[in-house]
């Protein structure tokens, strides 16, 4: 995390260690990279066809990435360029809003992951 500020007032008192929380990235067990450049469309494009498909799953196997939304009614689901996939078959949700916003700095882009219930590191890919 040698690319992370973080800017906050001092307050007294005795806090949560957000460090715990935070899983290292050595640790991933699952390492995507993505560089399709329509990734922020195809989450604007559910988005956009009901507000009410506020989760993005991303289901990682082998050689393939899919993400996918739905609602009562309708299930939305487009296949994601991967340049690399290692590690573990992962399937994950995000709140697609997050989504957008952690992604759109970005063409490509690495997502490590340690399990479906832990956070996810999303970072520029070199």
């Amino acid at each position: 995390f040698s690319n992370i500020d973080i800017e906050g007032k001092l307050i007294q008192g005795d806090f949560i260690n957000i460090h715990k929380f935070l899983p290292d990235i050595k640790d991933a067990t699952t390492v995507l990279s993505i560089n399709d450049k329509n990734f922020q469309e195809k989450l604007k494009l559910f988005k956009s066809l009901n507000n009410d498909m506020i989760v993005t799953k991303v289901t990682i196997d082998k050689d393939t990435v899919k993400i996918s939304s739905q609602d009562t009614e309708n299930t939305i689901e487009d296949d994601v360029k991967a340049s690399s996939i290692e590690g573990k078959a992962l399937e994950i949700a995000f709140n697609n809003d997050y989504l957008i916003a952690t992604t759109k700095q970005y063409d490509q882009f690495k997502m490590c992951m340690t399990s479906n219930v832990s956070a996810a590191i999303i970072t520029k890919n070199q």
